[in-house]
């Protein structure tokens, strides 16, 4: 049946659309105000690379995914 289908498409030059996927990576850099200083709340869906240090004041909740993995030189 599966040679049939095939050999119609050539003799009716048909032309059937298939499924593609497509994977799109995006970055996107956010400019820091001059002072240095987001006020209100962030919230960021995705990865996150602080090179430098990192200063909190007030909560800072970290949910760390089990296949993730640290470049760290503690490591």
């Amino acid at each position: 049946m599966k040679k049939f289908v095939l050999w119609m498409i050539r003799v009716f030059e048909l032309d059937i659309p298939t499924e593609k996927i497509v994977t799109k990576v995006v970055e996107k850099q956010v400019l820091i105000p001059e002072n240095g200083v987001i006020e209100g709340d962030l919230l960021v869906k995705g990865h996150v690379t602080v090179k430098g240090s990192l200063d909190v004041e007030g909560n800072l909740v970290v949910y760390k995914d089990a296949t993730c993995k640290f470049n760290s030189k503690e490591e």
